[in-house]
């Protein structure tokens, strides 16, 4: 017997093990098509607008961002200083990536100075129509912090988008992703 399954998708079997068969092409496989922990100035392929930067070690500005990293030496952040506020919105974009039907975004991020803006993280298939998947306002805290969004679209991008606060106090930073994704295979 053979099905026809959607565009490409073909099933062979005979009657007594049609059921295993469809089941089993019909189950979807994961994968992860995206890791990054920013440990290098490739910054894995993605693409930042100028507040975005790699840094190790503490922030150049006292009383907001992180001190070190969250794992490694290096992670990526906003420098809210000035002309970089009040209330102004930076777009981190990774390339393209294997289009995932459905999955997991796993990160660590910072957000500590008394006027923290908004990050949020958002989703694309085709890198110009975007949605949120999470977002965060606010001071968090002097402390890293983790976050999982999980989607149900076809993704193919992720990008962090940092809106600054009233003022310098608002440098937020990303560190550790890892984009997990499901598709039928």
């Amino acid at each position: 017997r053979v099905v026809y399954l959607g565009y490409d998708w073909y099933a062979t079997a005979t009657n007594a093990d049609w059921g295993q068969a469809l089941s089993a092409a019909l189950t979807p496989t994961t994968r992860v098509v995206l890791t990054c922990n920013f440990e290098d100035a490739s910054m894995c392929g993605f693409s930042a607008d100028s507040a975005w930067s790699l840094q190790s070690g503490p922030t150049p500005s006292s009383s907001t961002g992180p001190d070190d990293a969250y794992s490694g030496a290096s992670y990526v952040y906003i420098e809210a200083s000035s002309p970089n506020f009040p209330s102004e919105v930076f777009d981190l974009t990774s390339a393209e990536f294997s289009t995932a039907s459905s999955g997991l975004v796993d990160f660590a991020y910072h957000m500590f100075g008394s006027s923290m803006g908004t990050l949020e993280l958002r989703i694309s298939d085709d890198g110009t129509s975007w949605s949120t998947l999470w977002s965060k306002s606010g001071n968090q805290g002097n402390a890293w912090q983790n976050a999982s969004a999980e989607f149900s679209v076809p993704t193919s991008y992720v990008q962090f988008r940092g809106t600054t606060g009233a003022s310098y106090t608002s440098d937020m930073a990303v560190d550790d992703l890892q984009v997990v994704g499901a598709s039928l295979v």
